[in-house]
């Protein structure tokens, strides 16, 4: 079961004398071995498409716990790959085809349609204008998202057809041949091995061991890569997924009308500063850690926000102020003061809104819709 490529020997007859060419198959030529070589060589390209998707994940997210399926897979088609393919595997292959062989059929069925499938809906969803052109913001993530689509497909396609392939080379063996070397199959890949031979010369090829070696090395540093991104994602879970309440927030930064939230009311002046160089004669100035911090106490990196011009005039006018979500669940009849939602609007330039905006340009007051925001019950918001 050595390594070395297959080449063309001359061969003595004993009956004539005459001398043939023969062609020397190389036990390389086996079904086990091409199917070894076929499900290395994938396993390579899907970890690589793993590992992309789990680093896409992390910066459309900004968490590491939605990347858990694509980190639990990596260990698991490493572990299986690393079975099947290990010189351990020649002393049991029957144990270890069995133990790997629903992990290389589940990949079939990931790579052929479900990532592909999550890839096109992100695309679509997400990242494409509705003119059918990609947002220019993320060109970049959406053409990523092509190549570990076209990465998973390439992958189950090469996949699904070496096991056709050694399925029809042994089932040809068992019943229409007594050597695979007979088979169409074993006839090419020594002629293309025998190719190689006269393309390299002289060079020196690789053992079975050594590429054993390699192959055992590889698979596991993707084991010991996918169990630290367990831990992290584990970690990323319990921080993110568990209760957390936010430090309170203090600074010469935060707005003095609302004590509420260092940010509150937002958007305000109070996050503004002037700049000629703009068209409005004003810049966006969030200083330091004015905005709330995410689960992890992760600050919010304000330097994109800080670039614009202003705020957007679509943008829902955020404050709170101590008592209002009381006052407003606790009115007993329609003349009571209240908040005004969607199917009041005309009350909320009346006296019974608790809420009123007014065109201070105008000297008029604009109808509007308030609405306590129940996303922290602890620390409620008005809308």
């Amino acid at each position: 079961d050595s390594l070395e490529v297959d080449r063309i020997s001359d061969a003595v007859s004993n009956d004539d004398g005459i001398i043939r060419k023969q062609r020397v198959i190389s036990p390389f030529c086996t079904v086990k071995n091409i199917l070894n070589i076929s499900i290395s060589l994938t396993s390579i390209i899907q970890v690589i498409c793993l590992l992309k998707g789990t680093l896409i994940t992390f910066n459309l997210t900004g968490r590491m716990w939605p990347a858990t399926v694509f980190t639990i897979h990596l260990a698991l088609i490493s572990w299986a790959t690393l079975r099947f393919v290990s010189p351990k595997y020649q002393q049991h292959p029957s144990m270890s085809l069995l133990l790997s062989a629903p992990f290389l059929f589940f990949d079939i069925v990931l790579l052929a349609s479900i990532y592909p499938a999550v890839c096109t809906i992100l695309k679509q969803f997400f990242f494409t204008e509705p003119d059918g052109t990609t947002v220019i913001e993320y060109k970049t993530v959406a053409w990523e998202l092509e190549k570990v689509r076209f990465g998973c497909l390439a992958v189950a396609l090469i996949r699904f057809g070496t096991i056709l392939s050694s399925c029809q080379a042994k089932c040809y063996r068992r019943f229409y041949a007594s050597r695979l070397e007979n088979t169409q199959l074993s006839q090419t890949c020594a002629t293309f091995f025998s190719w190689m031979e006269d393309s390299l010369g002289s060079c020196s090829h690789p053992t079975r061991e050594q590429i054993q070696k390699i192959v055992v090395f590889i698979f596991t540093a993707s084991i010991l890569v996918s169990i630290f991104l367990l831990f992290w994602c584990f970690s990323s879970a319990l921080v993110h997924l568990g209760s957390w309440s936010p430090p309170t927030q203090e600074g010469t930064h935060c707005d003095p009308l609302d004590r509420t939230e260092c940010c509150f009311p937002f958007p305000s002046f109070h996050h503004m500063a002037p700049d000629t160089t703009t068209e409005t004669g004003w810049r966006v100035n969030i200083r330091g850690d004015a905005l709330p911090p995410l689960k992890g106490n992760i600050q919010i990196d304000t330097t994109f926000l800080n670039k614009l011009d202003g705020f957007s005039t679509m943008a829902p006018l955020l404050f709170y102020i101590e008592g209002l979500k009381e006052s407003h669940e606790g009115h007993i009849d329609e003349n009571a003061q209240t908040l005004q939602g969607t199917s009041s609007i005309a009350l909320s330039v009346t006296n019974l809104s608790i809420t009123l905006l007014l065109d201070v340009e105008h000297e008029k007051l604009v109808p509007h819709t308030a609405e306590i925001d129940y996303l922290d019950p602890n620390r409620p918001v008005v809308m």
